[in-house]
């Protein structure tokens, strides 16, 4: 397949500003409007793996709040529980990025009206 010159220089451009050479970016396109399976640009993949670490380590800090908590008398403890409060909003914050990062993969792809 030959690409002409009015589309080759804006399929560079489209496909460098994803982070991909022109035929990933065109397998890319071709993923998402044929079998309806987003792809993602390397920058955001590499966040959508660093959010996926980052909520293992958060949830492993819950889980040995939790742990302290359990065997701390009282169960109350103040400075424990704002330390948890804390964590969950992390999590959400967290989690709030990573949509925001699916939601503007799948605009990506979009055809504008």
């Amino acid at each position: 397949m030959k690409i002409g010159d009015e589309l080759a220089p804006r399929l560079e451009i489209e496909a460098k500003a994803f982070g991909h050479v022109p035929s990933k970016w065109i397998e890319a396109l071709l993923r998402r409007r044929v079998l309806q399976q987003p792809t993602m640009s390397r920058p955001d993949e590499l966040a959508f793996i660093a959010v996926q670490v980052e909520l293992r380590r958060i949830g492993v800090h819950l889980h040995h709040i939790l742990n302290q908590i359990e065997a701390s008398a009282p169960a109350t403890n103040p400075a424990h529980l704002a330390e948890l409060t804390a964590h969950a909003d992390e999590i959400r914050l967290h989690l709030a990025r990573l949509r925001a990062a699916f939601a503007g993969n799948l605009a990506y792809w979009e055809v504008p009206s």
